[in-house]
């Protein structure tokens, strides 16, 4: 009887002893099965130009064989806001300007100084994902005025470098053979001959480094921004390259009530020939991005990795080469506002051209999260839209319109810049400071040449966006009382060309 128990109890023992090693074998089973589906999250690319046109995507041969050719290319993509800083900091958070706070690309109301200071900067696509695991970098143009606040760090990013060196109206070369980053918070002048390669051989880098986690990489060159500087194999491209449709150098401008082209004197001589030179140099400075676009791409697939990294290519603003009269941003106009927009999603057919979806920069930190299944932050609600279901549906409609505006302050812009505005598919509805008002129907006027406000026909279509225009003016006008802020009420008469380069391009 006592042989029995104790046979009894030795089996007892055993049983327990295998139940135990198939639980530890079972629980190491589940934890790395655990792992294999979180080094399975998307891997994220977001390339972001500076003032690159939405025309000039047949310059750039390796972005569109390697990029558009497998992914989306949104003909009809658009910044809220068009203008360096407030442009950025709608992408990092999903909001329109008037809710970011960052109006314009100098303190008190923009550029990083302002996103930090205002605690903006803690919420952020960066901060976010890094939350949920992400190894996260910012390389190339951060914000604005950054070289104010650096070695700051914000919050949200695990490797970190951006542009410190001022631009302000930069002379040949700044920013492109002159420049100076700060590296995880030290400040290195000059570490290569050329920004563009030097941020693309570090993105590189970045991407080849642990991959087993999930990364966002924000690359940022600062190509093709004024001077414009292009690399030295790629200084006598475009020779031939002349820009001139009908509303280059608009000879009636009459019909604009825009402050910032009433009185402007047509394009002649030395001008002309300046703004030739500008946009020649912008289509050459973009031939290194482009080499870099191929290269990030080429890494992508060695590594096998492009199979689960969603590439978002797109700028920070548009950017006017002589239409109205006009060489700048900062303007209501197709030609600031619209800007290149093509992302590649894995196993989601590519070689797409959607030219019906109005998608915007605003859209761009919901569609990530969703993409990443991040549930967006409590108590935050974005102006954007994810993207997801018109990536995933090709006959989903996104939007009817959408806010463009321009707020500007008499303590660093001429007040004239400001305007609001309401874009739909088919039709544009601004009004400026001074209450003057413009409409173009983009059907039968796509480069607005003719201001139809005055237009019995379209007065029933004018009214209904009016009242759409008010709701932005009202809310606008909330937050900026509130934060003490608010425009002037009158419009300043002078040109002021050099306030206006100022206010138009710094940085």
């Amino acid at each position: 009887m006592m042989r029995n128990k104790k046979v009894i109890c030795a089996l007892i023992f055993l049983a327990l002893v295998v139940c135990a090693g198939c639980s530890a074998k079972f629980l190491g089973e589940s934890k790395k099965l655990a792992t294999q589906k979180e080094d399975r999250r998307l891997n994220f690319v977001l390339i972001v130009t500076d003032d690159q046109r939405t025309d000039t995507l047949w310059a750039m041969e390796n972005l569109r064989k390697k990029l558009v050719a497998r992914g989306i290319e949104f003909k009809e993509g658009f910044v809220t806001t068009p203008l360096c800083c407030p442009s950025r900091a709608s992408i990092l958070t999903g909001l329109y300007s008037h809710n970011t706070g960052i109006l314009a690309n100098k303190p008190p109301y923009g550029g990083a100084p302002s996103f930090k200071d205002s605690g903006k900067d803690k919420l952020t696509l960066a901060v976010w994902l890094q939350n949920k695991g992400y190894k996260t970098a910012l390389i190339g143009k951060y914000m604005n005025e950054y070289y104010r606040i650096s070695p700051y760090i914000p919050p949200g990013w695990n490797k970190w470098i951006a542009f410190t060196k001022p631009t302000v109206n930069p002379p040949s070369g700044k920013g492109y053979t002159d420049f100076s980053v700060n590296i995880d918070g030290k400040e290195i002048e000059n570490p290569s001959d050329y920004s563009t390669d030097f941020l693309f051989e570090e993105s590189l880098k970045f991407i080849n480094d642990d991959n087993n986690r999930p990364f966002f990489l924000y690359l940022t060159p600062f190509a093709p921004h004024d001077p414009a500087t292009p690399a030295e194999q790629d200084k006598h491209m475009f020779r031939d390259f002349h820009h001139r449709p009908p509303s280059y150098n608009e000879k009636d401008i009459s019909d604009k009530n825009n402050p910032m082209v009433q009185n402007r004197e047509s394009f002649t001589g030395k001008r002309q020939w300046d703004l030739d030179k500008f946009t020649r140099n912008q289509l050459r400075s973009l031939q290194a991005v482009d080499r870099g676009i191929r290269s990030i791409i080429d890494e992508l697939i060695k590594k096998d990795l492009l199979k689960n990294t969603v590439i978002i290519f797109t700028s920070d603003n548009g950017y006017l080469w002589g239409e109205h009269r006009l060489d700048r941003k900062a303007s209501p106009y197709e030609e600031a506002i619209r800007v290149p927009f093509i992302i590649y999603v894995p196993d989601i057919p590519g070689g797409r051209i959607d030219k019906e979806n109005l998608v915007l920069n605003i859209d761009i930190a919901p569609t990530i999260l969703e993409l990443a299944g991040i549930e967006k932050p409590q108590d935050f609600e974005f102006d954007g839209k994810s993207l997801v279901p018109i990536l995933k549906n090709t006959t989903a409609r996104l939007r009817d319109e959408f806010w463009i505006e321009f707020i500007g302050q008499k303590t660093q812009f001429l007040v004239k810049q400001t305007f609001y505005g309401v874009r739909t598919s088919k039709f544009k509805l601004i009004e400026y400071l001074t209450g003057e008002k413009e409409f173009y129907d983009l059907r039968e006027d796509p480069l607005e040449l003719d201001n139809q406000y005055e237009n019995p026909g379209y007065q029933e279509i004018i009214a209904e966006l009016d009242k759409k225009l008010e709701i932005l003016k009202e809310e606008v006008m909330q937050i900026l009382i509130e934060e003490g802020s608010k425009p002037e009420e009158t419009a300043e008469k002078e040109e002021g060309e050099k306030d206006e380069k100022e206010a138009d391009d710094n940085e």
